[in-house]
């Protein structure tokens, strides 16, 4: 079967979301940032050690750099 450039690319909403969710600060929302930080570790690290999609790696970063800020917030 041949593949398509959105199979190559792990939950690209799921990624452009929680990148958004670092650049504004969570949206003021903590239950969206945990929300998001939930299933960017749960999709991340089921994609990595079941589907071996290592491209899901920069997910599973992304969800512990949003988890960090989250716990750690920046001083403006």
């Amino acid at each position: 079967m041949p593949k398509t450039e959105v199979e190559l690319i792990p939950c690209p909403t799921l990624s452009i979301l929680m990148g958004l969710l670092l650049l504004y600060n969570g949206f003021g929302s903590q239950s969206k940032t945990i929300t998001f930080i939930a299933f960017g570790l749960f999709y991340g690290i089921f994609g990595v050690l079941k589907l071996s999609v290592y491209l899901d790696i920069f997910l599973i970063l992304g969800s512990i750099t949003l988890l960090v800020r989250y716990f750690i917030p920046l001083k403006v």
